[in-house]
């Protein structure tokens, strides 16, 4: 016998695990530009600052490691509390930052700037993105925040990022990653999705 002490909660679970609904379109049917509204203000930063380092590794589009680069560059931010419980004690999450940096860098910085709209970004990182809208609606929110943004990132990484963190000097266990990440998600939230 099981007593459920918020129904609506556990609907809402229900319906986003099963994905019945739709998820809202990430790019403005009109202007193509990446909808803000689906995101909060940290994630949105996060995505801008994305931009930044792709064009600062000499892409001429946003990719899903330039979104790990930007996390990971959130002072105090998840991404780094969760790196450092796995870092050795001579890798910083600087040194850890720089190393992803150099494995992606392309040349020099790339001129002009990258918008965040659908010709600036990747097919990778448009499909990270829907992964992260049902990330946040599987947690019961509606706008994707930065812990969605790096489930997603973590949930299926390009090959060569997952060689990146898994060599020297990085050395991350994505399992490890992934598990702290849901553990903190609980403990924000108060419990977990399922």
């Amino acid at each position: 016998y099981l007593t459920v002490l918020d129904p609506g909660a556990v609907i809402t679970a229900l319906r986003a695990a099963l994905d019945v609904d739709p998820p809202a379109p990430l790019f403005d049917t009109a202007s193509g530009r990446l909808r803000s509204e689906e995101f909060t203000e940290y994630s949105w930063a996060v995505l801008e600052r994305s931009a930044v380092q792709a064009a600062e590794l000499g892409y001429d589009r946003i990719l899903v490691p330039h979104c790990l680069l930007a996390l990971l560059g959130e002072t105090e931010g998840l991404a780094e509390r969760l790196v450092r419980l796995q870092a050795k004690a001579t890798s910083s999450p600087a040194k850890i930052t720089a190393a992803i940096a150099d494995g992606f860098r392309l040349g020099g910085r790339r001129p002009g700037t990258l918008k965040l709209h659908r010709s600036d970004i990747g097919e990778g990182l448009v499909g990270m993105l829907r992964t992260a809208q049902r990330s946040a609606r599987t947690w019961g929110v509606q706008r994707v925040d930065t812990p969605h943004l790096l489930a997603a990132v973590l949930e299926d990484p390009p090959g060569r990022l997952v060689s990146i963190l898994q060599s020297d000097p990085v050395n991350l266990s994505l399992a490890r990653l992934r598990e702290h990440l849901h553990n903190a998600m609980r403990d924000q939230r108060g419990s977990s999705p399922h």
